[in-house]
């Protein structure tokens, strides 16, 4: 149906023979109808299509076709899920690959490096200039026992 009523209403007369429009747009259209010939023709034309496909028989579907199709679709989307898995594992398994390569260059790096001791690296922080801050003084505190104590 082309709509071609000429006027206001005419875009909304598939939504009005559908059913589709609220209380107050299908009274304001049928009080349009009662006046226009050409919208009343066009919506008889949508009711006669509407008719002809009311009256097609629909296509049974026969339990076993059900089946298969069920079955397909099933199987379908298995495919997809384990495709989904293998690239997901596939990513995980890049990460953790760069993760243990970079752990691995950290610890060639830290071992070739001198390390330094807890209580140096404490003593010679920006607070550690400042003694009056409480953190500098637990610091000093903690640093002037034994090392050995220490696992």
């Amino acid at each position: 149906m082309s709509n071609d009523t000429g006027c206001e209403f005419g875009s909304r007369l598939t939504a009005y023979h559908d059913g589709e429009l609220d209380a107050a747009a299908r009274e304001a259209l049928a009080a349009h109808l009662a006046g226009r010939g050409k919208c009343r023709a066009e919506l008889a034309a949508l009711a006669g299509v509407s008719g002809v496909f009311a009256q097609v028989p629909r296509p049974r579907l026969l339990p076993i076709a059900a089946q298969r199709i069920q079955r397909n679709v099933e199987m379908a989307m298995q495919r997809s899920l384990l495709r989904l898995a293998r690239i997901f594992s596939a990513a995980a398994a890049c990460i953790l690959l760069a993760g243990s390569i970079q752990l691995y260059h950290w610890r060639q790096a830290a071992s070739s490096a001198p390390l330094s001791s807890w209580t140096e690296v404490a003593a010679s922080s920006a607070e550690a200039r400042d003694a009056s801050s409480p953190a500098v003084q637990w610091y000093l505190a903690d640093a002037s026992r034994s090392t050995e104590d220490i696992p």
